[in-house]
């Protein structure tokens, strides 16, 4: 059963004991386990309940992803969601090599076919935050390849990633902030200066979502 599996991530996620869930959702410990080990299907009152402690959609615990979205003409588009990995870590080193996390947020099955090895970011400064929110997860697909004027997952001299747009010049780059934040200005990286700074570029920004209760 899928929610097996999930239920144990979201507890786990929560840091929370299987005793201590049992009795905050008013069930025996057995039964937790139970369906925990998907020994036992769930009834919807308990799927309330952990919905409801998680802060999750029941589709999100049950892991059902598909989803029929109504347009005009009331014609349906079929939507499918897969899970990808969710990075909070902003040290610069994590991504060096391939980044792993025990968490998860869903992306559209569609996007994930095109960049199978792309991961979220939780995005926590304004860098660019006229087009990507802080606060919001940044989808990143890893290269080091750029396009000029796309927004990038940088770091500069191994500092805490940031995003921002990156022009190519002759001997380096020019780095856009795209901010309602003045203290986030344009740099110019020259390859040929040492004395410049070290940039790293991670991968670039193919799509971004908010979680669930994002204020705007």
């Amino acid at each position: 059963m899928k929610y097996a599996n999930r239920l144990k991530k979201y507890r786990e996620l929560a840091k929370i004991s299987q005793n201590s869930l049992a009795e905050k959702i008013g069930i025996s410990d057995s039964a937790l386990q139970n369906y925990e080990y998907g020994e036992r299907d769930l009834p919807g009152k308990v799927i309330i309940k952990l919905c409801d402690f998680f802060k999750i959609t029941s589709d999100e615990l049950l892991g059902l992803y598909h989803y029929e979205i109504v347009g005009i003409g009331n014609e349906k588009e079929s939507l499918s969601m897969v899970d990808v990995p969710l990075l909070r870590n902003k040290s610069a080193d994590l991504f060096l090599s391939a980044p792993t996390s025990d968490e998860t947020c869903l992306v559209p099955h569609s996007i994930h076919q095109e960049y199978p090895k792309a991961y979220l970011v939780e995005v926590t400064d304004a860098s660019l935050n006229r087009k990507v929110p802080q606060g919001s997860y940044a989808l990143i697909n890893p290269t080091d390849k750029v396009e000029d004027n796309k927004p990038y997952l940088i770091s500069l001299n191994h500092a805490p990633v940031t995003i921002m747009r990156i022009q190519q010049l002759r001997n380096g780059f020019k780095l856009l902030p795209d901010s309602t934040d003045p203290t986030f200005a344009t740099k110019l990286i020259n390859l040929n200066d040492p004395r410049s700074e070290t940039l790293t570029i991670i991968g670039q920004v193919i799509w971004f979502t908010v979680p669930f209760g994002f204020e705007i």
